[in-house]
């Protein structure tokens, strides 16, 4: 993919890879503003992984 992953290798925000299903739900994860930090709390929801 061109979303997925650290970082992303699209040459735009438009432009979707081969799996785009997939490309879309990663750079609508990656344009959030709003993060959970590792160990942090949100209202109800904990992260308790190693990502945002």
């Amino acid at each position: 993919t061109l979303w997925c992953g650290a970082g992303d290798v699209a040459p735009d925000e438009n432009h979707l890879g081969a799996f785009n299903i997939t490309d879309s739900c990663c750079r609508s994860h990656d344009e959030c503003t709003t993060n959970i930090e590792t160990g942090e709390s949100y209202g109800p929801l904990k992260n308790n992984g190693v990502f945002t």
